[in-house]
């Protein structure tokens, strides 16, 4: 199933923006290829983003299929972490696609503890720190949408079980 535009336009968003504070703040991110602190989950999407990601792993080859398979059986990681790095990069979820950024939740700053090491969360500008209250808001209406549009369950799904 193509991806849904809406989702598109989030992602270019959270991209555009991940891309603008990581630039303001290039010597407090830690986050390079490699890095997987954030991929120790057992993570469940929604069915909007799901689709994009079975496409991704329809036209893998088969060498990686059989790479993320064999990771099914282990809880330490993401299925998806394959040799260090993420196997559906381009189609990965927007929580994938936030981590390492300054996040606001619930009134409450964090961020990846190798990442603003030393710096004053509470100090950085508003337009710095993602608010994953917003964000989450917009992702669950995209869902509903796409479930009314397409008739999906609307029942969360692991990632493991892309597969």
């Amino acid at each position: 199933m193509p991806i849904h535009p809406s989702l598109l336009e989030l992602r270019l968003k959270v991209d555009s923006f991940f891309a603008r504070v990581q630039l303001a703040h290039s010597e407090a991110f830690a986050c390079r290829h490699g890095c997987a602190d954030c991929c120790a989950v057992d993570l469940t999407i929604f069915p909007v983003e799901a689709g994009p990601i079975e496409e991704a792993l329809k036209a893998a080859p088969d060498s990686l299929l059989q790479a993320i398979a064999a990771r099914r059986t282990r809880n330490d990681h993401c299925v998806m972490l394959v040799n260090g790095a993420c196997a559906v990069y381009e189609q990965r979820p927007i929580i994938c696609r936030s981590q390492g950024l300054p996040l606001l939740a619930d009134e409450e700053r964090a961020v990846c503890p190798r990442n603003f090491v030393g710096s004053d969360l509470d100090g950085l500008a508003t337009g710095d720190v993602l608010n994953l209250n917003t964000l989450n808001t917009l992702l669950s209406v995209l869902h509903q949408i796409y479930c009314r549009e397409t008739g999906s369950s609307p029942e969360r799904i692991r990632v493991a079980d892309l597969l």
